[in-house]
């Protein structure tokens, strides 16, 4: 049976020119990678975002920026820990980001309480919801308006980095590079 098929479909390749072929798997590709690149999670537009939406030179001010920023690149480590070799490299272990500062004990703990079906990717963006909250009811955050926004470009940071687990889940088959 499968060589009568195999020679069915060597019969009927004349009729799809290879160069359409070939021309599909080259856009395929360019158009991954440009979506890849796009969706990076580039971190400085959220960071400048942030600091124009917290104002105020104070301790409390400042340390939210921070706790801010650190959720959002913890929330990229672990992404990147399961698409790239050289993060997960750098940060094998829950315990290598804390000895680098980018999650406390007590945050470890937290996310240690928490039983995951699945992965614990978006633990810190919900984290950075509730702070935003908070600082909103304290009116560090000025308006609602600022808040929505905060909330809005954090769950587009987040949409960016599911779109590169979704790269990363579907790869292109072998048989494209294989005609």
């Amino acid at each position: 049976i499968f060589g009568n098929l195999a020679y069915y479909f060597d019969t009927r390749l004349e009729y799809i020119p290879i160069t359409f072929i070939l021309g599909f798997f080259v856009d395929t590709i360019l158009s991954r990678w440009s979506n890849i690149i796009t969706n990076m999670g580039y971190i400085e537009s959220y960071a400048l975002f942030i600091s124009n939406c917290i104002h105020g030179n104070n301790e409390n001010a400042k340390q939210l920026r921070q706790t801010l920023m650190r959720y959002l690149c913890l929330t990229q480590i672990f992404i990147f820990r399961d698409i790239s070799i050289q993060v997960q490299k750098r940060f094998p272990t829950i315990d290598s980001l804390i000895d680098a500062g980018i999650l406390l004990k007590n945050e470890k703990e937290k996310l240690d309480l928490i039983k995951f079906q699945y992965n614990n990717y978006w633990v810190p963006i919900r984290w950075i919801h509730a702070i935003a909250l908070k600082a909103r009811k304290q009116e560090i955050i000025t308006s609602d308006l600022l808040y929505w926004k905060l909330c809005a470009e954090t769950d587009k940071f987040r949409h960016s980095l599911q779109l590169l687990c979704n790269y990363d889940w579907v790869p292109i088959p072998l048989v494209y590079s294989q005609v």
